[in-house]
């Protein structure tokens, strides 16, 4: 818990706590639109110096069960921030952009990058406990990144994206577990194989478990998660990791 207890030194010394240089975060939420959980994300991130993200409700004020099957509004929605991204990586083009996402909002952040325009590059995405079908081409997507995307996974999602996406579809309107159960896989026709390159899987470790992490659907979206975890992934300072390259059979 090391980012944690320095910030915490460091209040109780009355020193305020690193900044890290400036970067543009966005963060899309799941179907359930804004909640609790990705307000603690938030909390987690700035905790560990990093800005508050900024939301976007791809759900538009109606969440549930309509946000997971409409599939042309939620194109619509990729599109408005792709165009909310292409505008902010123009004008500052000095300013990293890193995006988070949950289940659903996965989706949305995929889409948006692949309707960027050829020049409109972010940094870093998370894609936590992704309700995409694990097949699915990221080729596009993966295009527009510089850095990586790291894929948060978890066996133990089961009943939501086990279960539920085989029963009601995920984003993707596939009915099979989704890629935040079991993980993304380079599918052998993917348009450009050496884009995932870039593609961190991130499966879930039983030592999360101390951190707040049980595996479960909202699990990697707690605060303290989120300031040991997640934040040290964004903004240029992320370990090297293995990529998620291995094809399908």
């Amino acid at each position: 818990m090391r980012y944690v207890l320095s910030v915490m030194l460091l209040m109780l010394l009355g020193a305020a706590p690193t900044t890290r240089p400036a970067v543009y975060l966005i963060h899309l939420p799941g179907i359930s639109g804004p909640l609790a959980i990705d307000r603690a994300m938030s909390a987690g991130v700035k905790l560990a110096g990093l800005p508050k993200p900024l939301v976007f409700d791809w759900t538009v004020g109606d969440p549930g069960l309509h946000a997971l099957t409409a599939y042309g509004r939620n194109q619509e929605q990729a599109k408005i921030l792709a165009d909310r991204l292409t505008t902010q990586y123009r004008a500052h083009p000095d300013v990293p952009i890193e995006i988070t996402a949950h289940s659903g909002g996965t989706a949305v952040a995929v889409w948006a990058l692949e309707k960027c325009p050829a020049d409109v590059k972010v940094q870093t995405v998370l894609l936590i406990a992704s309700a995409l079908s694990p097949t699915y081409d990221l080729s596009d997507a993966l295009a527009h990144v510089c850095g990586k995307v790291y894929a948060f996974y978890s066996p133990f999602d089961d009943i939501v994206l086990g279960t539920g996406t085989k029963t009601l579809g995920t984003m993707d309107r596939v009915y099979t577990q989704a890629a935040g159960m079991v993980g993304f896989t380079q599918p052998t026709d993917a348009k450009e194989p050496a884009e995932y390159k870039k593609l961190i899987g991130m499966p879930y470790k039983q030592e999360w478990m101390k951190l707040g992490n049980r595996g479960d659907h909202i699990g990697a979206m707690g605060r303290v998660f989120a300031a040991e975890v997640l934040a040290p992934l964004l903004g240029g300072e992320a370990p090297e990791l293995v990529p998620a390259t291995k094809p399908s059979r």
